[in-house]
C-alpha cells in the first residue's frame, strides 16, 4: 500500500508540473502575441495618437509587410472596412490597442465553446431588449 501511495503521489506531483508548464507555455505564447500586435498596431498608428483610424488601417495595407501580416490571418484589401467595424466595438470610429489586440488574437484562433456560449447570449440579451422596445 505505501508502494502504491508513493507512485499515485508521485504521479499527481508530475500531472500538477505539466499542468503549470502548460499554464506557464500559454503565458508566454499570450504575451508574445500581445507584444507582436502592439508592434503591428504602433506602426500602423501614422499620427501616435493611440488610437487607429480606418484611414490609418487602409493605409497601412499598401505596406507590404502589413499586407503580408493580415494575410496570414485570412484579411485581405477587400475586408478591411469589415474588419474596421467589427474591431471598433466602442463604435467611435477608432481602434484602441485593446480593441485591436482582443480582436485580432479571437480572429487568430477558433472559436471555442466559450465564445459561442457569449455571442448567443449577447443575441438573447438584444432579442429580449428589442422585444421589450416594440411593446
Amino acid at each position: 500500500n505505501l508502494v502504491t501511495a508513493v507512485i499515485v503521489d508521485n504521479a499527481l506531483a508530475i500531472s500538477r508540473d505539466d499542468e503549470e508548464e502548460q499554464l506557464r507555455v500559454k503565458r508566454m505564447e499570450e504575451a508574445r502575441n500581445f507584444k507582436q500586435l502592439a508592434a503591428l498596431f504602433a506602426e500602423m498608428d501614422a499620427d501616435g495618437s493611440g488610437e487607429l483610424t480606418f484611414d490609418e488601417l487602409e493605409r497601412a495595407f499598401l505596406k507590404p509587410t502589413v499586407r503580408d501580416k493580415f494575410n496570414l490571418l485570412d484579411v485581405d484589401e477587400d475586408r478591411v472596412r469589415e474588419l474596421f467595424t467589427m474591431l471598433d466595438i466602442t463604435g467611435d470610429g477608432e481602434l484602441s490597442l485593446d480593441e485591436f489586440v482582443e480582436g485580432l488574437t479571437k480572429i487568430k484562433k477558433p472559436p471555442q465553446s466559450w465564445d459561442l456560449l457569449q455571442v448567443s447570449a449577447a443575441v438573447q440579451k438584444l432579442h429580449i431588449r428589442m422585444c421589450a422596445f416594440l411593446e
